[in-house]
């Protein structure tokens, strides 16, 4: 995608939490920048095409790009697309496995976007899925997790509790802190939140 007004271009891919996750970090980097982002549930080569075409004049600062495939090949063509900076994988599981023929394949499939990226992209992996090693040895970029337990080099949810029909965390970033209210019920929702701030970060 040849725009230079965008600083980033942010793809989302996974077997679920695709539009939470996009929705999530546009709402988040709207405080700061112009953001587009693909319409609800607009996630094939042919809607995000679309997309682009009808946005060709957009002076966004950021691009978000929610991307879906039923088989192997599809999340490249969406990333060939618009050349995602920054690459978001929400997690996979099962989903479409009749179409894809094997976990295996899932698991390929979903990497397309974080195997295309240069090796000055970032790439966000839900870290609490085991992924094959072979697969992460093909990502260039810099890969950096999120999850609710684990330290290192990610970002953690070191305090949470049910809050007003939601949840107040606290989120930990290397060295820096901070406290959230999130006004949703449910773990996945604390999960799919910290993705985007750690992309937005």
């Amino acid at each position: 995608m040849q725009n230079k007004h965008f600083q980033q271009i942010i793809g989302i891919t996974g077997s679920f939490g695709k539009t939470s996750m996009k929705e999530y970090i546009t709402h988040l980097l709207q405080g700061k920048y112009t953001v587009l982002s693909t319409p609800k549930h607009v996630n094939t080569d042919i809607g995000i095409a679309q997309t682009v075409i009808a946005n060709q004049d957009s002076h966004a600062d950021i691009f978000v790009v929610e991307m879906g495939a039923y088989k192997k090949g599809e999340i490249k063509a969406c990333a060939d697309i618009v050349k995602p900076t920054i690459g978001v994988l929400t997690g996979i599981n099962q989903q479409h496995i009749a179409l894809f023929g094997s976990q295996r394949n899932i698991f390929e499939g979903k990497f397309e976007l974080l195997t295309g990226l240069s090796v000055e992209g970032i790439a966000i992996l839900n870290g609490t899925i085991e992924y094959p090693e072979d697969l992460l040895a093909r990502v260039r970029a810099q890969k950096m997790y999120y999850t609710e337990q684990n330290a290192g080099d990610m970002i953690i949810a070191y305090a949470c509790r049910e809050k007003n029909a939601g949840y107040e965390l606290s989120l930990e970033y290397g060295k820096e802190k901070d406290t959230f209210l999130l006004p949703l019920p449910g773990m996945h929702n604390v999960l799919n939140f910290m993705g985007a701030a750690l992309t937005c970060l």
